[in-house]
């Protein structure tokens, strides 16, 4: 409904065309009632732009007090390389009046750092904010037609204390990979410390133009050779001879690969995870001993069968317990007639000392002909009950 000044005005414009005096033209009442129709009009749009104004204005100040803002064309990288440290720049610019701070940045995923932070920006001011992205995130597990380009993307959301609105940029881009392997890590398995190992080999493929690829290695940790197929695409066997140490356990390393791209371009390295388990050359079975609960100061004999993982004879020599606090042990069978053998069942006592839940190791010295001497390790658990807290038990039993 409208107001009665709005009203007034839409009769009048309606008295000008239909009251007008019998022998006025036509054009004069056409006149009459267009000089009505502005009269109504121009308080209704003066209106309404008064009112946009304020919302206008208003949204343009919250925007203005509220925003730090990044350039579109900063939010897309292209078309790279994959690699474990791609970086890329973002100018960040603070529309406010005031300074302010970027405390942190949250991130869609853990493949990207951001730095420097904290960050403080002028009012009107822009700083550059660097990214450092791990770009193998990307890396297509399968390539079809010697290519491989994959979309990537990160969002960012830079939390500022004196702006309670959230921003959050996305960053796109591309990332082509130079090549992909048959196996993305190489386990060897158990490899005997001292003995020489087989071969693990792998199949790399180039892609997207890449015309040569090296590998090297740690040559404390494994060889490794790189050869060409002569027929096809560019493609290359990986073979890998891992060099055990003298200490047991699992080990993990990784083969550099180096390509070369189309114009001899130099890409990021790749790189193929070489994983193996260092075994001694003598195995014992069981490779732990539990023992339970036990008294201390009583003797428990136990069993452990050895036997060589290397097809070379050996003797047991010794055994000792690394800590005698704990336990004390021996050989049932007097070491000196023991002879070399590929399987041993060898019989020991042990002798727990130290009250409580203990764990230790005891050690079997074992020579195999023409070699040194060295050890097998055999972890040694039990529990029992202090003698203080057994007499405690039994006077509240009798009371």
């Amino acid at each position: 409904m409208l107001p009665a000044g709005f009203k007034i005005m839409s009769d009048m414009m309606a008295d000008a065309a239909t009251d007008a005096p019998r022998d006025a033209t036509p054009e004069r009442r056409w006149r009459n009632a267009a000089l009505a129709a502005a009269l109504l009009i121009a308080p209704v749009a003066a209106l309404i732009a008064a009112r946009l104004e304020v919302r206008y204005s208003q949204g343009h100040a919250r925007v203005r007090s509220r925003a730090i803002d990044v350039p579109e064309s900063a939010l897309n990288f292209g078309v790279v390389w994959s690699g474990s440290d791609f970086q890329w720049e973002l100018p960040v610019t603070n529309t406010t009046a005031a300074a302010v701070t970027i405390e942190r940045i949250d991130m869609s995923c853990n493949c990207t750092r951001a730095e420097p932070l904290p960050l403080t920006i002028a009012a009107g001011q822009t700083r550059k904010l660097m990214l450092n992205i791990d770009l193998r995130r990307a890396r297509p597990p399968v390539a079809q037609g010697g290519e491989a380009v994959t979309p990537f993307s990160v969002t960012l959301r830079p939390i500022v204390t004196e702006l309670p609105t959230r921003a959050a940029w996305q960053l796109r881009g591309a990332v082509q990979t130079a090549w992909v392997s048959s196996s993305p890590a190489l386990d060897i398995g158990d490899v005997v410390v001292g003995a020489t190992p087989s071969e693990m080999s792998a199949e790399l493929t180039c892609l997207n133009g890449v015309v040569a690829l090296a590998a090297e290695c740690d040559p404390r940790f494994a060889e490794v050779k790189l050869n060409q197929k002569k027929s096809g695409p560019p493609t290359y066997r990986l073979s890998v001879w891992p060099k055990p140490g003298h200490t047991t356990g699992r080990s993990t390393g990784s083969i550099r690969i180096r390509a070369v791209g189309p114009n001899r371009q130099l890409i990021p390295d790749g790189t193929v995870a070489v994983m193996m388990n260092l075994v001694g050359p003598v195995a014992a079975v069981p490779d732990a001993l539990h023992l339970g609960l036990v008294k201390p100061g009583v003797a428990i004999p136990q069993t452990v069968t050895l036997h060589s993982r290397t097809g070379t004879a050996f003797r047991v020599e010794s055994v000792r317990s690394i800590d005698p606090s704990i336990v004390s042990v021996s050989l049932a069978q007097p070491a000196a007639n023991n002879s070399s053998h590929l399987q041993q069942v060898v019989p020991i006592s042990i002798l727990p000392k130290a009250p409580g839940d203990r764990t230790t190791i005891v050690e079997l010295t074992v020579r195999q002909e023409a070699s040194e001497p060295f050890t097998v390790d055999i972890p040694v658990s039990f529990s029992n009950e202090a003698p203080g807290l057994a007499r405690q038990t039994g006077s509240d039993d009798g009371a």
